[in-house]
């Protein structure tokens, strides 16, 4: 077992600086998966006011809000038990900017979870990058080769791994709490989601909106008052095995440090007591 300790810190080390790479992998499939989680918005540049404005204009990468506008429209003025039905049934306004949670429209909380996962999205790219260059301190002390450790390796050995485990906690319960956003408005989501991407709205688009759709002989508006996606939380529940799985290595990593120090002390003890000898 002292051996194995004695000879294991590279190996240790460096599985430990790939699964801090996989943080910035992540943060790409994270992107992938949430980014049609949106709305087209425009600010103000004066006062910092965003509208979410109805209009035709197709996008490149998707529709306009036309169809979410038109979809929520829909599924209210069908809808006899929403609180919204007999505003609409008098003609006023649309369902998107009606409040929907907390205050916020259906338009502003769709924007205001983009903004979130946005940033956290960020911030995973960023704790890839220090955790990354943290670990990367090991190396520079040579905790990966040294076959004993000294009170410099012992430092850095353990402050470095906890500063991180702490970091991934910090992430892992914002996650957490942005996936339980996600999972209680899922479904509005998924209609989002499915308003922005290339199938439905190709399909809308060649019906718009009374024709039938050649394919299923549907019309735009029976498509989008049909859509959803397949949208999950596979991606968060990833990100939750990532950062629990860098907390628990952390732990290992500061435990493992500690057992060489001591599995080497006596060595370091002979070594030390040399180089007073031969300073002599």
């Amino acid at each position: 077992m002292s051996k194995l300790i004695q000879k294991g810190a590279k190996f240790v080390i460096t599985v430990y600086l790939v699964i801090l790479a996989l943080s910035l992998l992540l943060a790409c499939f994270f992107m992938t998966q949430y980014n049609e989680i949106h709305i087209f918005s425009q600010t103000d540049p004066k006062n910092g006011e965003t509208t979410y404005g109805q209009t035709d204009i197709f996008y490149v990468n998707g529709p306009s809000n036309d169809y979410i506008f038109r979809y929520f429209d829909s599924k209210r003025n069908k809808d006899e038990s929403n609180p919204f039905y007999e505003e609409i049934q008098a003609g006023t306004g649309s369902i998107i900017n009606n409040e929907y949670k907390d205050g916020l429209s259906y338009a502003q909380f769709i924007d205001e979870y983009r903004k979130d996962l946005n940033q956290f999205n960020e911030s995973l790219v960023v704790f890839g990058v220090v955790t990354i260059a943290l670990c990367a301190l090991l190396y520079v002390f040579a905790n990966h080769s040294r076959r004993i450790y000294y009170s410099s390796n012992l430092i850095v050995g353990i402050t470095i791994p906890l500063g991180i485990g702490v970091y991934s906690i910090v992430m892992l319960l914002n996650n957490i709490g942005l996936q339980g956003v996600f999972n209680s408005n899922i479904d509005l989501f998924r209609v989002t989601n499915a308003m922005i991407t290339s199938e439905i709205t190709s399909k809308v688009k060649g019906s718009y909106m009374g024709k039938p759709d050649p394919e299923t002989g549907k019309t735009g508006w029976e498509l989008l008052c049909e859509a959803t996606s397949d949208l999950n939380d596979f991606t968060f529940n990833l990100t939750n095995v990532l950062f629990i799985t860098i907390t628990i290595v952390s732990v290992l990593l500061v435990v493992y440090t500690v057992l060489k120090y001591k599995a080497t002390s006596k060595r370091r003890l002979e070594v030390i007591e040399r180089a007073v000898q031969n300073n002599d």
